[in-house]
């Protein structure tokens, strides 16, 4: 098959659109047809292959980043939340250890202020029965005085009529 020569389709005897005709259209078919089949034409499909299939490496390779980039992200703010959570643990426990110590240091005041208190209310009802003996101790002298006073003053009465009566 020969080439066709381009000069052959003077482009410049139509306007705008040159016609086609069947030899020249089947002409130019032959020679796409030799053209894709000649080794410089295999060369250039086995290059554009092989960077096609660079290109689909890179964007897998890209897209195999992009994963690997989320997942570190991802560990990254598990390890974080983790860390937190631990922290937060820590914390919790810290406040119960010190809620139990404050708990038995209270349950210790109690005990200490009940005992107080006992003491004070044993002391308090002490004294009171001392006053209570005392003021009976002071009615039973107060009634001694009075039994005493009033035999005097019996006494003194007749030794008064005694001497009224001598004179």
């Amino acid at each position: 098959m020969s080439p066709i020569n381009p000069a052959s389709l003077h482009p410049e005897k139509y306007d705008a659109v040159p016609v086609a005709n069947t030899g020249a259209l089947e002409g130019f078919i032959k020679y796409m047809g030799i053209l894709a089949s000649s080794p410089e034409s295999q060369f250039a499909a086995t290059v554009i292959n092989k960077i096609s299939k660079q290109c689909e490496q890179i964007q897998s390779q890209k897209e195999d980043q992009d994963k690997k980039a989320k997942q570190k992200n991802s560990a990254t703010r598990i390890e974080l939340l983790r860390a937190t959570v631990n922290e937060k643990e820590t914390k919790i426990a810290e406040y119960s250890k010190n809620l139990e110590v404050q708990r038995e240091e209270i349950a210790e005041l109690k005990s200490a202020l009940s005992k107080k208190v006992a003491k004070d209310v044993s002391t308090l009802q002490g004294n009171l029965k001392e006053r209570d003996k005392m003021i009976d101790q002071l009615k039973t002298t107060g009634s001694k005085l009075k039994s005493i006073l009033s035999s005097e003053k019996g006494k003194n009465e007749e030794i008064e009529a005694a001497n009224e009566m001598s004179q």
